[in-house]
């Protein structure tokens, strides 16, 4: 498991009750950045939320009430979820956790000039920006936080290394590019298991393959798959 220690240790049952040995091995480490939400930023019709990470290091700052009268779409069930626990409604949310059916989606139910804030990672794609600029509407991309490879990992490598034939999962482009860091020659020692198309993609550009992608992108539903197919 390669997110942060505290979101990979909720999986530790459902991996250990089947079998598997549980391996924290953290390719992520979020670091939030400082960032000041203007008056004017407050005035826009909509805010955009695409990671659970983004939610929290966002309201760490802001306040949940300050959004009340705004319009949410996010993507991803783990992002409504965090979105929801403090009092928030989403307003819109694809119907695949994907960038692209976001997109296509969310152009077609709200084509009307808008004003967007998307807070996100340092290193995040500019896709969104990129689409919703060139359809005339207005969106505001502030970074709140980025990401670095833990010192642990380095240390931990000849560990993960001396284990028989494991299973990695990745949850991000992010993690990915951490692991090949570490493990650029070594790779073909892994079975890799996707969270999801943008994280496939980002491996496949790379040269690899991907052994195991669950039709339902959330973290559960790939260690099920794995499960299924391994058993």
């Amino acid at each position: 498991m390669t997110r942060a220690e505290i979101e990979n240790n909720r999986y530790q049952h459902l991996i250990e009750e089947n079998g598997f040995s549980f391996i924290n091995f953290p390719l992520i480490q979020t670091i939030p950045l400082e960032f000041k939400l203007t008056p004017e930023s407050l005035k826009a019709d909509w805010f955009f939320f695409t990671s659970a990470t983004t939610v929290r290091f966002f309201f760490e700052k802001i306040a949940p009430i300050e959004l009340n009268k705004t319009k949410i779409a996010a993507i991803g069930e783990k992002t409504c979820k965090e979105l929801k626990k403090l009092g928030l409604s989403v307003h819109f949310q694809p119907s695949k956790y994907e960038t692209a059916v976001f997109l296509e989606e969310w152009l077609a139910a709200f084509p009307a000039p808008a004003k967007i804030y998307f807070p996100q990672s340092a290193i995040g794609k500019d896709e969104i920006k990129k689409r919703l600029t060139e359809r005339g509407y207005q969106i505001q991309v502030q970074s709140i936080y980025t990401t670095i490879l833990p010192d642990e990992a380095r240390q931990d490598r000849a560990r993960l290394l001396s284990e028989q034939n494991p299973i990695i999962t990745f949850a991000s482009p992010s993690a990915w590019t951490h692991f090949l860091q570490l493990f650029q020659g070594e790779v073909s020692n892994f079975q890799i298991g996707s969270i999801g198309p943008v994280t496939t993609k980002a491996i496949e550009k790379s040269g690899y393959s991907v052994h195991f992608e669950p039709s339902h992108y959330t973290m559960e539903a790939l260690l099920k798959k794995i499960i299924e197919e391994t058993k």
